[in-house]
């Protein structure tokens, strides 16, 4: 939104602050569009959305570019925070807190990957990067990508991050309670809508109930409901979670000990939310199956689920996602046609084929016409 233009020129102005130390060229903020998004569904108010371009130069120093850092802090497996742009072998998901600088494996809470121009990748302790990167304050490196990945993970807003940083450790199952009743009483609240609606984050919300200042003032107290929440969700991030990108593992690797770091616990928020998406589209899995023969000319009852609109080299095709009472998805792509999200209709058309999308079993139609 236009009001967290502000608020990005100045995550950007202290990235730039850094980056003259390091000798890196500034990043640039350039706003090349803007859109307007109806805010209520009579269409008559709407909200300014604008489209902007950052440009900047990743820090590299005699080099050396930095790419990653890991996570050591639990037993079965690193969490890993990428620098934008970039992409880490799965192979360090792993790997041992060792150094290859000085080719020394002991604890080490965290380490970081880099990359030479040869495409070869390093793994160097904090205490060996001055040593290995012949620079000054390479400390200043290593802040600079991690607020990068911060810049990129509100961006890509696929975890809310509380801003705490604190050697303490928490009992991760008693905080995912407080999460799940939050939850339930509040609703989800991301970082990206917290900042826009000068909200509280439900991560935040959780742990200020969780560590109240005054007991008195107390107001969340899970429930069973909650405390039933949280089990099944860590059940489903222990044993069922098939961890096939970097943000799944890091959840994997998070729920792998009973106790969270509190730099970890915004990740560990998005925990229930995870698990409810990945039940809800288990559920959509298996209610949803194919219907009528291919060839077969079909009439069902339907509701609209989204409605995309796309240009092609053939013009402008509208693709309809529906349901019909029974749960079975239903896809077609018209030319002329718009239908309208949550309506109800009465359609007539041929099978074209029997597919599968996301592992949902779905029925695509074509020649289809609106006859209710």
């Amino acid at each position: 939104m236009t009001y967290e233009l502000e608020w990005l020129k100045g995550k950007i102005e202290k990235l730039n602050k850094k980056a003259e130390k390091l000798g890196c060229e500034p990043i640039t903020l350039e706003v090349i569009d803007e859109k307007f998004e109806p805010k209520n569904d009579e269409g008559t108010e709407f909200e300014k959305f604008l489209v902007v371009e950052i440009k900047g130069q990743k820090p590299m120093i005699n080099g050396w570019t930095f790419v990653a850092t890991l996570e050591h802090s639990h037993e079965h497996g690193n969490i890993v925070r990428t620098v934008p742009g970039e992409s880490v072998p799965e192979e360090y998901r792993t790997a041992e807190p060792r150094c290859d600088h000085c080719q020394t494996r002991r604890y080490r809470k965290d380490t970081f990957l880099v990359r030479n121009e040869q495409g070869e990748i390093k793994q160097v302790g904090r205490n060996c990067l001055k040593d290995f990167l012949g620079h000054s304050d390479p400390h200043h490196i290593a802040e600079y990508a991690e607020m990068l990945i911060e810049l990129e993970e509100w961006a890509n807003d696929y975890t809310p991050h509380t801003g705490v940083r604190d050697d303490r450790y928490i009992d991760l199952k008693t905080y995912l309670t407080y999460v799940a009743e939050c939850i339930r009483r509040f609703g989800w609240v991301s970082r990206v809508r917290a900042y826009e609606y000068e909200e509280e984050s439900t991560a935040n919300r959780a742990l200020r109930e969780m560590f109240p200042f005054n007991p008195r003032y107390r107001e969340v107290f899970p429930g069973e409901e909650a405390k039933q929440l949280a089990e099944a969700a860590l059940v489903w991030a222990r044993e069922e979670m098939e961890p096939n990108n970097d943000y799944l593992h890091n959840l994997k690797v998070l729920v792998s000990s009973g106790v969270i770091e509190w730099r970890d616990t915004g990740l560990a928020a998005s925990i229930i939310i995870a698990y409810q998406k990945a039940k809800e589209k288990k559920k959509q899995r298996e209610k949803s199956e194919h219907i009528g023969e291919v060839g077969e000319r079909i009439e069902v009852d339907v509701v609209v689920e989204k409605v995309h609109v796309f240009e092609n080299d053939w013009g402008t095709t509208k693709l309809h996602r529906f349901k019909d009472d029974k749960g079975n998805v239903i896809v077609w792509f018209a030319s002329n046609e718009l239908l309208e999200e949550g309506k109800n209709y009465k359609i007539r058309g041929t099978v074209r084929e029997h597919s599968e999308y996301r592992g949902v079993k779905q029925t695509v139609l074509t020649r289809c016409e609106v006859i209710a």
